[in-house]
């Protein structure tokens, strides 16, 4: 059995209850066709599963915590997803949040952070210049396993395996620079932003 396979096992032997089918909310989606060994989880409702008494309302965590396996490696995507409103500073500390559950969920299932290539991923339908500012400035970073990893804006529908091949190609895997860096189209006048 694989890393992947065990993590996937374990996962959906210990949080079974926050698993889910698709990676969509707010009319916006993470395609993850091609992700081998894919796990969904809720964030909301893993955030709540690991602290129960900070209680749902309380909860400020990402929208999804993806786990797979993308070229032999094994991937976590901390995925917040906005409809037309993007709060910026709001994803960056909900991202934040979710990478320390998914530390407890690695520990408990027994692998080390450090085997796994966070993205933090923010979507959105459509992306105001003062969001994408906030969202590509320097400090909003997510820290994981002693690295800082920069939050990357994308739209919604975005494939998966896009994002993690064009990271894993730009930096070997390393702290990456936000996607608008890697042949990602802006727009004049507005910085929407989309795989090409």
């Amino acid at each position: 059995m694989s890393d992947a396979e065990s993590l996937a096992a374990c996962i959906r032997e210990r949080f079974p209850r926050v698993e889910r089918r698709r990676c969509e909310e707010n009319r916006c989606r993470l395609d993850c066709m091609g992700i081998n060994h894919l796990v969904i989880l809720k964030g909301e409702a893993l955030s709540s599963c690991l602290r129960p008494r900070r209680g749902p309302q309380q909860t400020k965590a990402a929208d999804f915590v993806v786990f797979g396996e993308f070229a032999h490696r094994l991937i976590l995507a901390l995925v917040e997803m906005k409809g037309k409103d993007v709060d910026a500073s709001e994803a960056v500390e909900q991202l934040r949040n979710s990478a320390e559950d998914v530390r407890q969920v690695l520990s408990t299932c027994g692998v080390p952070a450090d085997a796994v290539e966070p993205i933090p991923l923010v979507l959105a339908r459509s992306w105001p210049r003062p969001a994408h500012a906030v969202i590509t400035k320097k400090g909003n970073r997510v820290a994981f396993s002693g690295k800082r990893y920069s939050v990357i804006p994308g739209k919604c529908g975005v494939r998966l395996t896009d994002v993690a091949a064009r990271l894993q190609q730009r930096s070997g895997a390393a702290c990456h620079t936000p996607l608008s860096t890697f042949g990602m189209m802006n727009r004049k006048r507005s910085s929407v932003i989309h795989f090409s």
